[in-house]
């Protein structure tokens, strides 16, 4: 018997495979490692003797600038230097506006206090002088009395005599407004003994 080959299908596009599978892709490779720090960048291994050479030459750097660099390093530290001046005396200008912004202040305050108590004083003193014209036994106690009421003076001291809520002094018999002794005049007008006659109905004559 005759062994018969089998036929193996044809991939589209290609030659026919053979029996044998196609080889897997390769893994890709790995990533290449950080180069190592050279071993002259630890200054940490420097000995005493390089490191003084290495501060000689910096030293050395300095003194011997290029006239350029020199010229640009004083600007800039005379702008510094400068700068702080300034800051110090800005600092100093504020502390004293300050100062005097507080002093102001205060002296406002003082003065605000003293025309308030001088004011007071005043209204009192005004009330005491009607009062006493008005012939109120105890004029301070009236002024007291009257001294937070707002209103004129003479009107005041005036409603409160009407009010016989304070003692009075009897006014001479001469007084042309006064007391039960008093009269009008013949000679008075009939519109001032009217007058008369109201006020001392109203303080109870």
């Amino acid at each position: 018997m005759t062994n018969a080959a089998v036929p193996v299908p044809v991939p589209v596009g290609g030659a026919p495979v053979v029996g044998t599978p196609a080889p897997a892709p390769a893994a890709p490779a790995p990533a290449p490692a950080a180069p190592a720090a050279p071993a002259g960048d630890d200054l940490s291994a420097l000995s005493d003797t390089q490191l003084a050479d290495l501060a000689g030459r910096i030293t050395a750097a300095q003194a011997n600038r290029p006239p350029s660099l020199a010229q640009a390093l004083t600007a800039l530290q005379q702008n510094l230097s400068g700068a702080h001046t300034e800051k110090q005396e800005a600092v100093g200008a504020r502390k004293e506006a300050t100062t005097a912004a507080d002093e102001a202040r205060a002296n406002a305050d003082k003065l605000e206090k003293s025309i308030t108590d001088m004011s007071r004083q005043l209204r009192r003193t005004q009330l005491m002088e009607a009062a006493t014209a008005a012939n109120f036994s105890n004029p301070a106690v009236v002024a007291d009395h009257l001294a937070n009421v707002d209103g004129e003076i003479a009107k005041l001291v005036t409603d409160l005599a009407g009010s016989g809520a304070f003692a009075m002094k009897t006014p001479a018999p001469s007084a042309a407004i006064g007391g039960q002794g008093s009269q009008p005049v013949v000679e008075m007008d009939p519109g001032m003994a009217a007058l008369v006659a109201e006020i001392n109905a109203a303080h109870g004559r």
